[in-house]
């Protein structure tokens, strides 16, 4: 007898769901990383929600679905920054060349690591910075409404949170080169 077409769409659907619930927070962590707006790291991560459905059938059972899904958001990503290479806050062509040579090899080995790392470096800022961070991004307040409500200029609004990011930043290498040294 054989399987029904039904049957075997609902457990495809099914698997994906699974893999894609387990692993959706790595994903848009990933990209919220790398494009640090959460509005515009929910938009990539949705247009690679949609690839990844689509390509579904491509995906190898057995190997990591985090790490599949961290390959098609990079090439969105780098998608994104070219369509907005000049927007005020595109980055650098070095940037998007650091980010293009970044491998999913190593973004499944360090995953969880970068989330780590990425906590500790968060408690190590002042908590007035923090507390800005945390505005932004687990209430998800537009950085002009943070401005507003702290009674700040929006661009040096914009200019603190870009400090801001830089720390992190720097921490984030300095404690990822320690760490590949031992």
């Amino acid at each position: 007898m054989a399987d029904n077409p039904n049957n075997q769409d609902a457990a495809r659907d099914e698997r994906f769901l699974q893999l894609l619930m387990a692993n959706q927070d790595k994903i848009y962590a990933f990209i919220l990383s790398l494009v640090h707006n959460s509005n515009d790291a929910e938009d990539i991560l949705q247009d690679a929600i949609t690839v990844m459905w689509r390509k579904f059938d491509t995906f190898k059972p057995g190997t990591s679905f985090a790490a599949w899904g961290f390959a098609i958001a990079r090439v969105l990503v780098l998608k994104f920054f070219e369509k907005n290479r000049h927007s005020k806050l595109s980055f650098s062509p070095d940037l998007e060349k650091e980010l293009a040579l970044i491998t999913t090899e190593k973004l499944t080995s360090e995953g969880e690591d970068i989330l780590g790392i990425l906590k500790e470096c968060l408690r190590k800022l002042d908590p007035r910075n923090y507390e800005l961070i945390k505005m932004r991004y687990a209430e998800k307040k537009p950085t002009k409404k943070i401005a507003d409500e702290r009674g700040i200029a929006s661009h040096r609004m914009y200019r603190l949170m870009g400090k801001i990011h830089e720390i992190l930043r720097r921490c984030m290498r300095q404690s990822l080169s320690i760490r590949e040294r031992i």
